[in-house]
């Protein structure tokens, strides 16, 4: 298991650029960059992340003798991470919604991406990019990201950034060693954003409709369709008629 290294930056242009290139300098595993202000956030699919001061801009790096295939579960594991400990510093209710996102009253609170190096049969590393809003209010978001939320909106005051950040290592510590298990797969499930809603999940190669059924032990989603069972295992999900 890592020895949390933690790397505090002012600004930079993105964690996960930072992170990627001490990782190819042979950083070891259990690096954390953490940023006040990132000028270049990045979700996934190379989306901008807006990422004002008040938030928790980190990256993880990990070095997991895993296969590719789990990519998508460590992801998710680190999400429920984030999910774990909000609730348990501040009694909020949290979902996870496939692939990467934390939410709270279906409005998203965090995002996770995460990025690998691959040789083949196995993973060389994965850095793990978390944000969460927390200290500033939704307003200061911008107009698409009407369907978001913050810390500071749900409680209606701030919180110790330092205490939140501690509390997510301390559970991705955890349910790290947990991949693999069918018992982390259980609790991915039982918070799964939609689990038994019918969504449309869009890829490259288009859209699915089905029923949410859960998720594969490679951290695929699954959904039950008119042809049968069949998972996806990148894509954007929204429920059907909704965000």
């Amino acid at each position: 298991m890592p020895a949390w290294l933690i790397r505090p930056f002012r600004k930079v242009e993105s964690t996960q650029s930072v992170a990627k290139l001490m990782a190819e300098e042979g950083a070891e595993e259990g690096l954390v960059v953490l940023a006040e202000e990132q000028e270049k956030g990045r979700g996934g699919y190379g989306r901008p992340w807006y990422s004002p001061k008040g938030g928790l801009w980190f990256s993880v790096l990990l070095r997991p003798n895993l296969p590719p295939k789990f990519i998508n579960l460590v992801g998710l594991a680190s999400a429920l991470s984030v999910a774990k400990a909000i609730e348990s510093l501040y009694g909020i209710r949290t979902e996870l919604k496939w692939p990467n996102d934390v939410v709270i009253g279906g409005r998203k609170v965090c995002g996770v991406m995460g990025e690998a190096s691959v040789e083949p049969g196995r993973l060389v590393y994965v850095i793990l990019g978390i944000g969460v809003n927390v200290n500033f209010g939704k307003e200061e978001l911008p107009p698409m990201r009407l369907e978001a939320t913050t810390l500071k909106d749900e409680l209606g005051r701030e919180v110790d950034r330092l205490q939140l950040l501690l509390s997510i290592l301390e559970e991705l510590e955890v349910n790290y060693r947990r991949i693999g298990e069918r018992g982390l797969l259980d609790e991915i499930e039982g918070r799964l954003f939609g689990l038994g809603e019918l969504a449309l999940v869009s890829t490259l190669e288009g859209e699915m409709e089905g029923r949410i059924k859960g998720i594969g032990e490679d951290g695929s989603i699954v959904l039950g369709t008119d042809g049968g069972d069949v998972s996806i295992s990148y894509g954007t999900l929204r429920l059907k008629g909704k965000g």
